[in-house]
């Protein structure tokens, strides 16, 4: 792989392949937040996240492979691919909602809240990948 994320995501997404690409990372910190306090930090090797590309071809999907509960996907511009951004929102399945993404080209980020029907309950998780990353392309067709 390049040694900028950005770079190697972009190019990923420029090919005709309907192959996913695996990202494995090297270290994985999980942050959880309730009201601003901090309530639990933890930090995992070899976390993978799953890029695909979709029709139509201005939206990828990201699968959160290793999570803490759950394996989950979410939908974003492809346009985040090309250029560092301070963030975008993402199409999250609830019950998580308020998703942002941020690449830069030696890290992912990604943000969102576990809702709640009391907003008092709810949860803040931040995501932070980083380290060296391991990229391998999976057979797979393209997702709608």
């Amino acid at each position: 792989m390049s040694n900028n994320l950005l770079q190697t995501l972009a190019s990923f997404q420029e090919e005709t392949s309907t192959a996913a690409l695996q990202l494995t990372f090297g270290t994985h910190q999980i942050v959880n937040y309730h009201n601003g306090m901090l309530l639990n930090r933890m930090q995992r090797q070899n976390s993978r996240l799953v890029l695909h590309k979709t029709e139509p071809s201005h939206l990828a999907k990201m699968e959160v492979v290793d999570s803490l509960v759950f394996q989950f996907s979410f939908l974003f511009e492809a346009h985040a691919l090309y250029k560092y951004q301070k963030g975008q929102n993402i199409c999250l399945p609830r019950p998580l909602v308020d998703g942002r993404l941020q690449i830069w080209p030696q890290q992912l980020e990604l943000s969102f809240r576990i809702g709640a029907p009391d907003p008092s309950l709810c949860v803040h998780i931040l995501h932070t990948y980083t380290g060296d990353v391991l990229v391998k392309k999976k057979t797979r067709s393209v997702s709608f």
